[in-house]
């Protein structure tokens, strides 16, 4: 694991720089196990297999004609196809933004969603397996991708050209575009393997899907620059059983994995009911959590639920994070059990404290600090800088020295 110290703001470029190493150190090492289906089938990707993928689709970029600025929508599962449409976006300069498969979606209410995101976005083209309705852009299909020369990448841009588009608080209000830069990507990647924290002898495990900010830097983009093994499976497997979910840490001798607390609900009730045999989870020695509010009652849950299949029932981490700065914000500890305080006679599960490099206070309405145990608005200045964009791909700037949150309401 690469360390990170106080105040250091590393390269953009740090993503291609470690992929082009490891694949020329150990080339034949595995990076990615993909779970294809529930029967566990899985296909291996080696460091160079990773490198290749984002060569081909680079080529396949290229050979449409994109370049820097460029954006384009990914309408793809977890697969090695969107590994090269994602890595191979990054290394032409061309904006990708992942979303949600239309085929995982249903109803008038989310095709109107999705055309809502394209209408924001308004990609170059959109990469897809299927043929989309009412979509009158270029299409790519997925075989176009993985059948490009890799020859064909070109240079890769420099890493102020490389960006992300994240669409965030969907579930809120309308999406916002928020486009972030590599290099605040892979300052706060490292920011989170300083944590809590891993390195190459780890094997991280995650369903989450790569149109989530959680899915996309916590686990992908985090095991390629840490240098990870990551296993990785589809979100549609883990919604069709949640017990896919324990069954991947068990077989891949899983260290950590991350998912919101309603994935633990699910996954511990389904466990109370039909629990999975010969479960062995001892391995795992970080199982965090975020996206949503970690309770008491789930910590207690999670003890008790997963104790019989040699769990570490002190390891459930909370974690607090924003898209606007790439994903964490705060993390607890590793080495300490989780930590509840009591204020007014609510508990409260501590998330920790904010990444290196970042600084977070809590105001009142009026800005001014408020001491401990106190309800407030959370400002948080980081060194992962956004710009937002807004209707039809028109940029806007960002303004204020930081980021605040609406205070919270008591239950």
């Amino acid at each position: 694991m690469t360390d990170l110290a106080a105040g250091e703001r590393p390269s953009g470029e740090e993503l291609f720089d470690r992929l082009e190493a490891f694949a020329a150190e150990t080339p034949d090492e595995v990076g990615i196990r993909l779970w294809t289906d529930l029967r566990g089938t899985i296909v291996e990707l080696s460091r160079a297999r990773i490198l290749e993928l984002a060569q081909r689709g680079a080529a396949a970029y290229r050979a449409r004609g994109l370049g820097s600025g460029d954006r384009v929508l990914i309408d793809l599962p977890t697969s090695e196809a969107l590994l090269a449409a994602l890595l191979g976006a990054f290394h032409a300069g061309v904006w990708p933004a992942c979303v949600a498969p239309l085929s995982h979606r249903a109803g008038a209410a989310a095709e109107a969603e999705w055309g809502a995101l394209v209408e924001r976005l308004q990609p170059a083209l959109i990469v897809s397996l299927e043929e989309l309705p009412a979509v009158e852009l270029p299409l790519m299909a997925a075989s176009e991708l993985l059948e490009a020369d890799p020859a064909g990448c070109g240079a890769r841009v420099p890493a102020a050209e490389m960006k992300y588009v994240q669409f965030s608080s969907g579930s809120t209000g309308t999406p916002k575009a928020l486009v972030l830069g590599m290099e605040g990507i892979v300052h706060n990647i490292l920011g989170m393997l300083h944590a809590i924290p891993l390195g190459r002898e780890d094997r991280l495990v995650s369903w989450l899907p790569c149109y989530h900010d959680m899915g996309l830097f916590g686990t992908v983009l985090l095991s390629l620059v840490g240098r990870l093994t990551l296993s990785l499976m589809d979100p549609a497997l883990f919604a069709r059983n949640p017990l896919v979910w324990l069954r991947q840490v068990h077989e891949a001798r899983g260290t950590a994995t991350v998912a919101p607390p309603s994935a633990y609900k699910a996954m511990l009730e389904f466990q109370k009911r039909r629990p999975v045999p010969d479960l062995d989870l001892s391995d795992c020695r970080v199982w965090l959590c975020g996206a949503e509010q970690v309770t008491p009652e789930l910590e207690r849950s999670f003890a008790e639920g997963l104790a019989d299949a040699r769990a570490q029932v002190d390891r459930l981490y909370p974690v607090y994070g924003m898209s606007e700065i790439t994903l964490a914000a705060t993390m607890p500890p590793s080495a300490r059990p989780p930590r509840v305080e009591t204020v007014d006679g609510l508990g409260w599960v501590s998330v920790g404290s904010p990444l290196i490099g970042q600084r977070m206070r809590v105001v009142d309405e009026a800005g001014e600090g408020l001491p401990d145990r106190c309800l407030g608005r959370d400002l948080l200045a980081s060194p992962c800088p956004y710009r937002p964009r807004r209707d039809r791909g028109a940029p806007t700037p960002r303004r204020g020295g930081g980021l605040g949150t609406r205070a919270p309401r008591l239950p």
